[in-house]
């Protein structure tokens, strides 16, 4: 297909375990042709860039809720689910 950009094979063990995930992950050979790399290059500096430069609206804070108000509110989802026994009796 082409001739090697580069060749890494004497640098490293081919019958080791990160060899076989890093070709079987990521299809990385350790003798790239130059499309193969163009490629690999291609996909990987743009996503690079998308990933390590800081984009975007920043995050809107919002107002916490008053503490009366959550109380308030935790109080009348208790009573609904169980009722007061001090006011239960009054009611018999």
């Amino acid at each position: 297909m082409g001739s090697p950009a580069f060749d890494l094979s004497a640098h490293y063990d081919k019958t080791a375990v990160y060899d076989a995930v890093v070709s079987g992950m990521f299809n990385l050979v350790p003798a790239p042709t130059w499309p193969e790399l163009i490629g690999y290059l291609g996909y990987l500096i743009p996503v690079m860039v998308f990933f390590l430069v800081p984009g975007g609206r920043p995050a809107k804070v919002t107002k916490p809720a008053e503490a009366t108000e959550v109380v308030k509110l935790a109080e009348s989802a208790a009573e609904a689910v169980v009722p007061d026994p001090a006011t239960e009796k009054s009611r018999s």
